[in-house]
This record gives C-alpha cells, sequence and structure tokens, in this order.
C-alpha cells in the first residue's frame, strides 16, 4: 500500500507563519477528512470542510486548561492549512548519508538520482544541505507532468550573489534539458529558468524578499503550460513556460543549491497538494478516560461569506461591466465586500460578457444577500464556476474554460483494475442524471430607464423633507439623541427614505465634501449639541468632523453603496454632547425601474420529463439577445445557455479509490478540480472523458493511509453539451 504524507498546520499565535513550537499539528492527528463537492442541480459549489481528530492526553488542545501550551490561542478563527505530500522526504538520516544513498520514506517506488555533482547529504535532524561547494542538483521520478511541487526551506545567512541561489527542479528530462525556480536573494526575486540543450536562460520571474535565515516554503504549481509561484500560499505571479518544449513531457523533480548555498537547509521536500486553507471554527475536546482525543474543524472562506450580508451596487460604471475580467465587476465588488482583494483570486475570466448597458441606466444592487449567495448568482450570470482552492484563493473558470488548454487532454486514466501505469478505483457509481433535468428557466433583470442627478451638494441649505435631497434623517433628538463623547467617532450607517418600485438610491454623500466644519449653523444637515430638547439640539453646537469608511473623502471607497452608506462622525470639540440631527444627499437616483424575467422553455423536454421549472436572478440589467447558447447576450442568452446545458440529464460518476499503488496515489494526490480525465469500466463498455467536480478524502493510521471519492460529470466536454451519451442509458445509480 502506498503512503502519503499529510501535514496539518495553525497558525495559533497568529504570527502569520507556521513557525510556532506547536504550530505543526501533524504528529498529533489520528486521522483527517476534507470535504469539498458541487451540488449536481445548482451546480454551485459547497465550501470545503476539513475535519481532524488529534491525540490529546496531554490536554493541549482543551481550551479550558490552563497548563496547556497553547492556553489563551485554542480559540476560533485561526488559519489552518492540510497539506499532502506524494512523494515526499523529510531528510532524516543519519548525519552524513548522500542523497542518492538516502531512501525515501513510506514509498520505495522513489529514489533520488544525482544529475550534477552530487553534493547534497543528509543531516539525523531532518534537512539535506550542500556538504561542499559544488552546485548540486538531485531528483526523483514522479511519472506525472502537471502537480505542484514544494521545498520546505532555511535560507542562507547571507546571499552576496547568485552563487547562493536555491529552489527546485521540475518538468526535468535530462541534464540538459529541465526547468527550474531559484530563489534569488540578492535581487529579490524568485526565477523561472529552462535549460534546453544545455543552455540556461530566464523565462520569468516574481519579486519575493526572502530574509535570511528564515524558513518558508517555496512552491511551483504546473498547470499545462503555466507555472504559478508561491510562497508560504502567497501568490507571487504567473509564468508562461511554454517555450520550453523540449521539458513539456518531462515528469522527474527535485532540488537544486549553487555552490556557496552551502548553509541553506531543504527540510521537506515533494509532490505538495494543497488540499484546505480556511478558518479553525470547531475545537471539541473529548476527555473520555484512556481515549482522549480532540476534535477540529477548519471551513474555507465560503463558509465566511454565508454570514456576510452585502449592501453595495454591483457594478463600477455604466458602460458595460463583466463579471470577472474587469476590476469593478460583481465578482471583484462581492470579493471586496468579504474581506478579499485581487490577491485573493488565482484566476478570473476577462472573457466573460456585458452585464450591465450604458442605456438604460442599469446598475445592479445587493439588498442583503449573503455573500455566498451573490457569488451563486455571480456564476448563473457567466454559466462559470467559482470556488475556493486548497491555497485559499478565489477561482471564476469562465463558461469556455473547460474547452480551452489544458482542459482538453486527459491528464489521467481511472481504470477498473490496477495495471501498474494508470489510476485503479475499487467502487464505481453512475448515476443518469435524471434529478437534474430543466427545461424552463425565468431569468430575472432589473432595468432602469433613467437617472435623475437633482440634489443639493452644499453642506448647508438641504431639505430634510424633499425626495431631491434627503435621504437619511436621525430622529435621536426626540428619544434622547444619540450620546458622543469629547474626541469621540461613531459611525452609521443610513438607508435612504426615498425608495419605491420605480426610483432607486445609486449613491448617498455627505452634502458638500467630507471635511471638519467649525463654522456651525442650525441649518447643518449633521449636528452635535451639548444639550436636547424634545425635538432638537440645545446649548452649544460642537465642532465635527465627517467623513467615509476607513477616514476615506471618496463617496465610493467604502463597502456600502446604493439605498445605503456608511459615515463616520467626530466630535471635535472639547465637551460631550448628543449627535442630534443627521441626513445624506441621494447624488444620483435610478427611474423608471422595471424588473421583469425572460422565459425559456423546451417543449420535447416537457414532454420527456415533465415540467422542470428553475427561476434565477442575474446581474443582467437588460433583456439581451437570445440568439445562440454561445453567442446569447444579457438575461434571454443566459435562459438559453441554461437551458442547452439542463434540459437533457447530465451523466455524473463516483469513483471510489484508495492509494494501492504508486500511480493511483498519484493521482489521487495531485488531480484538481476541473481537471479532464478518461473513466474506464469494461464490464459497461465504458471509456468515457469527465470532468471532475468535487472530491472527498479520507486519512488514517497518522493520516498516511489515503482513500478519495471523486465526483466527475460529462458537463464542459463542448459548451452546451449536457453530457448525454449516444448509447442506451443504465438503471440509474445515485448516492447521497
Amino acid at each position: 500500500m502506498a503512503k502519503c504524507y499529510s501535514e496539518v498546520l495553525v497558525d495559533w499565535d497568529g504570527t502569520g507563519n507556521y513557525n510556532g513550537t506547536y504550530d505543526d499539528l501533524t504528529s498529533d492527528v489520528r486521522n483527517m477528512s476534507l470535504q469539498h463537492t458541487r451540488q449536481p442541480a445548482t451546480e454551485y459549489m459547497n465550501g470545503a470542510v476539513l475535519n481532524i481528530k488529534v491525540n490529546n492526553d496531554d490536554n493541549k488542545y482543551s481550551p479550558p486548561y490552563s497548563s496547556s501550551p497553547l492556553s489563551g490561542n485554542l480559540i476560533s478563527g485561526k488559519t489552518i492549512v492540510s497539506r499532502i505530500w506524494y512523494p515526499y522526504d523529510g531528510f532524516v538520516d543519519s548525519t552524513g548519508t548522500t542523497l542518492a544513498s538516502h531512501a525515501v520514506p513510506y514509498d520505495d517506488n522513489f529514489s533520488w538520482t544525482n544529475s550534477t555533482t552530487g553534493k547534497f547529504q543528509c543531516h539525523a535532524d531532518g534537512y539535506a544541505h550542500l556538504s561542499s561547494s559544488a552546485t548540486s542538483l538531485g531528483f526523483v521520478e514522479s511519472g506525472i507532468t502537471d502537480l505542484e511541487i514544494a521545498a520546505t526551506i532555511t535560507s542562507p545567512s547571507s546571499s552576496p550573489d547568485a552563487d547562493y541561489d536555491f529552489g527546485v527542479v521540475f518538468r526535468y528530462v535530462d541534464a540538459n534539458n529541465y526547468l527550474l525556480a531559484r530563489m534569488q536573494m540578492s535581487t529579490n526575486t524568485v526565477r523561472i529558468d529552462k535549460v534546453i540543450s544545455g543552455s540556461q536562460s530566464n523565462v520569468g520571474s516574481a519579486g519575493f524578499t526572502w530574509a535570511a535565515s528564515t524558513k518558508k516554503t517555496l512552491m511551483i504549481r504546473l498547470h499545462g503550460s503555466t507555472a504559478r509561484i508561491f510562497v508560504d500560499d502567497e501568490k507571487l505571479g504567473t509564468v508562461d513556460i511554454s517555450a520550453a518544449t523540449a521539458t513539456a513531457a518531462g515528469t522527474k523533480i527535485g532540488i537544486i543549491a549553487y555552490e556557496d548555498s552551502t548553509v541553506t537547509k531543504f527540510h521537506q521536500f515533494g509532490g505538495m497538494r494543497p488540499l484546505f486553507k480556511g478558518k479553525l471554527k470547531e475545537i471539541r475536546p473529548r476527555p473520555a478516560k484512556g481515549m482522549q482525543y480532540c476534535y477540529l474543524k477548519g471551513y474555507d472562506t465560503f463558509e465566511d461569506f454565508k454570514l456576510i450580508e452585502g449592501f453595495q451596487y454591483m457594478g463600477g460604471t455604466l458602460t458595460g461591466d463583466r463579471t470577472a475580467g474587469a476590476t469593478a465587476t460583481p465578482f471583484r465588488r462581492i470579493l471586496y465586500l468579504g474581506g478579499q482583494t485581487d490577491n485573493h483570486i488565482e484566476e478570473a475570466s476577462a472573457s466573460s460578457y456585458q452585464v450591465c448597458m450604458l442605456n438604460p441606466y442599469s446598475i445592479q444592487f445587493l439588498e442583503g444577500e449573503n455573500l455566498l449567495e451573490a457569488l451563486y448568482i455571480t456564476q448563473d450570470t457567466e454559466e462559470g464556476f467559482i470556488y475556493v482552492d486548497g491555497h485559499g484563493y478565489f477561482h471564476f473558470e469562465g463558461r469556455f474554460h473547460r474547452q480551452t488548454a489544458p482542459h482538453v487532454e486527459e491528464v489521467a486514466t481511472f481504470a477498473d483494475s490496477y495495471d501498474g501505469t494508470n489510476a485503479g478505483y475499487h467502487q464505481f457509481a453512475y448515476d443518469n442524471g435524471i434529478d437534474g433535468v430543466f427545461n424552463l428557466f425565468e431569468v430575472r433583470y432589473i432595468q432602469a430607464g433613467d437617472a435623475s442627478t437633482s440634489y443639493n451638494t452644499a453642506w448647508s441649505g438641504g431639505s430634510m423633507t424633499t425626495e431631491s435631497t434627503a435621504a437619511f434623517v436621525e430622529q435621536s433628538a426626540k428619544s434622547g439623541g444619540v450620546p458622543i463623547k469629547a474626541g469621540e467617532r461613531i459611525e452609521i450607517v443610513g438607508e435612504s427614505k426615498y425608495n419605491t418600485d420605480d426610483a432607486y438610491s445609486q449613491v448617498m454623500r455627505i452634502p458638500g465634501n467630507a471635511q471638519s466644519h467649525t463654522s456651525l449653523t442650525s441649518s447643518d444637515p449633521i449636528q452635535i449639541w451639548t444639550g436636547i430638547t424634545s425635538d432638537a439640539g440645545s446649548g452649544t453646537q460642537l465642532a465635527l468632523t465627517v467623513d467615509y469608511e476607513d477616514g476615506s473623502t471618496s463617496i465610493a471607497s467604502g463597502k456600502y453603496g446604493g439605498k445605503w452608506q456608511l459615515v463616520r462622525v467626530r466630535n471635535d470639540s472639547a465637551s460631550d454632547g448628543y449627535l442630534t440631527r443627521m441626513f445624506l444627499a441621494q447624488s444620483l437616483t435610478l427611474t423608471a425601474r422595471h424588473r421583469q424575467m425572460t422565459h425559456s422553455t423546451d417543449s420535447d423536454s416537457v414532454t420527456t420529463y415533465g415540467e422542470r421549472k428553475r427561476t434565477l436572478k442575474s446581474w443582467f440589467s437588460y433583456y439581451g439577445v437570445p440568439s445562440s447558447q454561445s453567442t446569447g447576450t444579457g438575461a434571454a442568452g443566459m435562459a438559453e445557455r441554461k437551458l442547452a446545458k439542463y434540459k437533457d440529464p447530465i451523466v455524473r460518476m463516483r469513483i471510489d479509490m484508495i492509494g494501492y499503488d504508486k500511480p493511483t496515489l498519484m493521482q489521487m494526490v495531485h488531480r484538481r478540480l476541473s481537471d479532464k480525465v478518461g473513466i474506464t469500466e469494461t464490464g459497461m463498455g465504458l471509456d468515457q472523458s469527465v470532468f471532475i467536480d468535487g472530491y472527498h478524502y479520507k486519512f488514517s493510521s497518522g493520516a498516511t493511509l489515503a482513500e478519495a471519492t471523486f465526483y466527475v460529470a460529462t458537463t464542459g466536454a463542448a459548451f452546451g453539451v449536457p453530457g448525454l451519451w449516444n448509447t442506451g442509458k443504465w438503471n440509474q445509480f445515485s448516492w447521497s
């Protein structure tokens, strides 16, 4: 039975790394599972859930235990990471053992080979290093081209020039043809170089500062003709490696250190799958006599997005926003509302179609939907696929993603036997997809005919009761006022009073400008007084500063928009007071606003399966053209795409695997969502290309023995093709 190395790390002290004494939980793990699946009927991705059972006979993981070395840090919200390594080497061996003589742990299918002078040797403390000053490279045979490789490395104490570089090699064919990623501390750069016919040249790089004598993990994800560079799960950049054609079929991976990098330490190396990165949400010790353990549970960012409600507009301009490609799109706005940035996106399709049109005015709005629901609306609008990967990054695959390289070729075959070459499975389930049929689609969209911009921008003189100027009135003076101490700043989120079925506030703003106000009058839109009467302030009117979220003076800088706005008010005086009056001006109002639905149905499917209707919300602001499933635009085009995809059953299958041998475990560990694989089932005469839509991993025996279930589907093989084979249907075999 082949074995992998499963790693669990928690940033208990919140330092942003996993170098703390107790941050590595791996030795305490009894068993572990991860589930990351897609809902068949909707094709929405569920958030990833990580469950871990750890030894706890010393009550290390018991929050009430004050003598625990983690006391005070055993709280939810800590960053938790799980990684699977196969092959894996921690370089534990007798000090002085050369790399070529060192046995790779867990699996004798792997062995080290030296490509050059071979000066790598192991140390009993668990690391490899150069025994003398000579550039050295060592490699193992992985058997596959597309995987992520990683090395945990402590950098040298100084690095004045390139002779101190260190890194990893991949797509290695022979000593004259391979690729390498080298950390060049002297220039603060991670370089990707190609060696072709013995000649080395650079193909791309990413900036990164790796401090001296610092332990970090360098990761290179190979995906077709691209290499993505990560350090400690932080994506640094993507490099096109298509020019290195001579290495395209290379399957060897390894480590490299240049001649003066003798104090560099390689602590871990192998094919590394980032299985999970998210937040630790549950810590539940079970202190039964003789079997003390603790359950830990982590969730990815989707779980956080369930708990955040959005109040913002879903388009940065009125000029034709797209769902993913541009910076002010619905997708990026949703991530921003959830505390994410573009740095949390690994890939997002830039070839999406228009969401908003210039005429009619067409900004769409979040009105309290949770952000996960908003992401699902975005996915439907594009007919794409949104999920969070094991590095914690968001992916937004466009609707043509699975028809573009490298997804046009199968990266593996899942066979019904163990032939020593392909991955083998031990259980297979087939579902003809009847339950996922929909043959009537209604797509909601909202359209505005015009916009009103008549409002008073002056600090004074605005009306509290006129629709064009008033947005929010705090009637606090009539109920005791809002206390605000000297120097105190409070935040107020205001909702527009003047929204109807026909008109909707696009932006609310502070009248005049976000600034300090010392020339005070009783007509000011925002007022602080030292006292209050039954319906107004009294005593002395106090100076104040008013601005937007995070101190910005920009009207569109924060996480509120549409009929909502967050405003900060500070009492600038030396006296305590009461906020007795506040109103905001409507900067722009969309008028003649219509709510409509497109309607698309297939009569043949209705006859065969009965009417099955699904009504969806979109970010579209216009009806569009339903001309074809690939070129249709707007809500009508979306309905046409949905209908073409779901009017017939989508074949889905479940593949159960155990790590029986090297080819099987390699594919179990390194296959990812949307990978194209072949399924062979000889008894059914089945030989079919499918795409991975989800998976469920289980790890036992100290999390070294692996089981995996892959959920696969034919959807995506060609756009709009539901996946029904041109063969007879077998009996449906569903699973829960």
